[in-house]
Formats: structure tokens, C-alpha cells, sequence
């Protein structure tokens, strides 16, 4: 797979497991890319709306690479 460079693109979320203390890796399901791995960087707190089976709408998504987990500037609840 090539390098990935999005301006938007919606999400279903499968799932997630947490990655140490500050970030989690998420189980998407892409409008345009099939089912993906995403980084989410977390903080303390996991974000309310990355639930199983929730819409979510992730600008400036890239990744680096011809591997690797997909990343976003900014992700949000689809409307």
C-alpha cells in the first residue's frame, strides 16, 4: 500500500485497544480505504464517541509510508 493522503473521510469504528498510557489503536472501517488501523493519540481520557459501530468524520488523514497505522489532524462525530 502507498503512501495515504486524504483531505476527509468517514469512519465506522470496529473496535479499539488501549496503547499505553496516552494512545490507542482503533479498528476502522474507511469510506474510501476498507478496513483500516488508526493511531489516536488519547491523552488520560478515551473520546466518548469512538464507541463500537459509531460515524466518525477524520480530516487530514494521512499516513507516513507504504506501512504503518493511518493519522488524522482532526476527528470528529458524523452528522
Amino acid at each position: 500500500m502507498a503512501t495515504v493522503d486524504l483531505e476527509a473521510d468517514r469512519w465506522i469504528i470496529l473496535g479499539s485497544v488501549p496503547h499505553g498510557d496516552g494512545a490507542m489503536i482503533v479498528r476502522a472501517f474507511s469510506e474510501t480505504l476498507g478496513s483500516v488501523g488508526v493511531w489516536v493519540p488519547t491523552g488520560k481520557r478515551k473520546p466518548r464517541f469512538l464507541h463500537p459501530l459509531a460515524l466518525v468524520e477524520a480530516h487530514g488523514v494521512g499516513r507516513r509510508g507504504a506501512e504503518g497505522l493511518l493519522r488524522y489532524k482532526e476527528l470528529a462525530r458524523a452528522v
